[in-house]
């Protein structure tokens, strides 16, 4: 019969091989697909990997369908752009070639210009309209016409009579068919001008002039 002590010593080696034999059965299934749990190495060498490859993919397709939605934007674009082009040309085209219309607008820049100021090279009939007043340059000449005409100045001398070799100062009456010269450099605050105050006034002008 073994003695206790010998059975208590031969239980201890049997419970540490058991103990040993398990520990290497679970180290030896660690990690694959029968353990529920995941190792390191598997995220690193096959879980990342995939989901890298299934990330690229989706960028791709989506880089893929942008890019064909931004060509069909960018294509009906410029067609919306020359056909607007072509609209445009052939609007002008017809216009150009409207006698009518280019009349029409001759006219109208020509009344611009009267209305407004101008520059003749040769002497011009203008009307200076009722609460106006002609500004003129140096070296501008006027001859009055029509109706009475008072000349507007900052200071002496206003306008040079050529017709007597007299010189009219401010608020003066400009005589009819007298030929007037301005001699002094005009500015904002050196004005020289002809005022229709009580009545349209007709003069014939040379020179550079506004109207206002």
């Amino acid at each position: 019969m073994i003695p206790k002590k010998w059975m208590a010593i031969i239980g201890t080696v049997m419970l540490v091989f058991l103990l040993a034999t398990g520990f290497y059965v679970l180290a030896a299934d660690y990690g694959t697909e029968a353990d529920p749990l995941v190792s390191l190495s598997y995220i690193n060498d096959v879980l990342a990997p995939a989901i890298d490859k299934e990330m690229d993919a989706a960028i791709a397709e989506k880089t893929a369908e942008f890019e064909k939605i931004l060509a069909e934007k960018i294509k009906q674009m410029t067609s919306d752009t020359d056909s607007l082009v072509n609209m445009t040309e052939n609007n002008y085209k017809t216009m150009l070639d409207d006698s009518e219309f280019l009349g029409k607008l001759a006219a109208a820049l020509a009344g611009e210009m009267s209305a407004s100021g101008g520059s003749s090279a040769t002497f011009k009939q203008v009307t200076i309209p009722k609460g106006k007043t002609m500004y003129l340059t140096m070296g501008c000449e006027v001859l009055l016409r029509l109706g009475t005409g008072t000349l507007v100045a900052s200071g002496n001398p206003g306008l040079v009579d050529m017709t007597t070799g007299n010189v009219l100062n401010g608020n003066s009456k400009l005589t009819a068919n007298h030929l007037y010269l301005v001699t002094v450099e005009t500015n904002e605050t050196t004005k020289r001008g002809i005022s229709a105050a009580s009545g349209d006034v007709t003069v014939m002008v040379l020179g550079s002039y506004t109207i206002s």
